[in-house]
């Protein structure tokens, strides 16, 4: 699914706590309804982040900002490595576990 897809759709927050929703992918389980506080109160975010224009600026701030030193650090030593962030939240947990016993940090 692209970034720009994925981060567009986050629109709302938990007033009370603070959990931010996605509309399509990390929805309330419960209508209207924080899942970690049972707060009732959701707002939009104030900066406009969903707008696809400041999602292709953040974007581009990642790209010109970030990969410079990913890149440094996966030439240098060898720390960076990818992984499919898309698949369950224990799944990309045993894969992060496995490689720090890898790397042996």
């Amino acid at each position: 699914m692209p970034t720009q897809y994925r981060r567009k759709g986050r629109v709302v927050s938990c007033q009370e706590c603070g959990k931010g929703y996605h509309d399509r992918h990390d929805i309330p389980r419960v209508a209207n309804t924080c899942n970690i506080c049972g707060g009732h109160t959701f707002v939009r975010r104030e900066d406009d982040a969903d707008a696809e224009h400041m999602v292709n600026v953040r974007l581009e701030n990642y790209r010109n900002r970030t990969m410079g030193v990913i890149t440094y650090y996966k030439a240098t030593n060898g720390l960076v490595t990818r992984l499919d962030a898309t698949r369950s939240i224990s799944e990309v947990g045993d894969t992060v576990a496995e490689t720090i016993k890898r790397i042996g940090r």
